[in-house]
């Protein structure tokens, strides 16, 4: 982060885009202190959406955009319109509704895990849920990501794909 204040003071028409999946230290210390304080609290402001909570800091000069998982409604809706679009796709029937809300529930509202959990309902049904369930967050994404990356069948980005997972 220090690199990065350093190179847009240097050049301030420079604009720096980082991405990852934890935010940088300064985000997540200022998230704590706003969720502990008053909404009143001048140390800097925050904008918050369903899905989406823009930050903006003053020291470091920073705004951070954190995208927020989905409430349950919304992932089981977003799930449906996968499985009904993959159904579609193939000439099957859709999975139960029951199997979608159950889904959304056990899956959480990561819109990553949802698109590569939907192949695998739409597949395995229940017992694909079931197997999904038994799964931390993390290697649940490790795991829906590996299925994409062996249809791939290149090595090469097999060896960069997966352990970039790690990091």
């Amino acid at each position: 982060l220090r690199l990065a204040i350093r190179l847009t003071t240097a050049q301030p028409r420079l604009r720096l885009i980082i991405a990852g999946r934890v935010p940088p230290p300064a985000v997540e210390k200022f998230r704590q202190e706003q969720e502990r304080s008053e909404p009143t609290s001048t140390a800097g402001d925050t904008v918050t959406s369903q899905a989406l909570q823009v930050f903006t800091l003053p020291e470091p000069p920073l705004q951070a955009l954190l995208l927020r998982a989905l409430p349950q409604s919304s992932a089981a809706v977003l799930l449906e319109q996968l499985l009904k679009r993959q159904s579609q796709l193939q000439g099957v029937t859709p999975p139960d509704p029951e199997l979608v809300d159950a889904a959304a529930k056990i899956l959480g509202g990561n819109p990553l895990t949802l698109r590569l959990a939907a192949p695998v309902l739409q597949a395995q049904g229940k017992a694909g849920l079931r197997n999904l369930a038994k799964l931390r967050e993390d290697v649940r994404q490790k795991q829906l990501i590996s299925r994409v990356v062996t249809h791939l069948h290149d090595k090469d980005l097999d060896k960069l794909l997966l352990p970039g997972l790690e990091v």
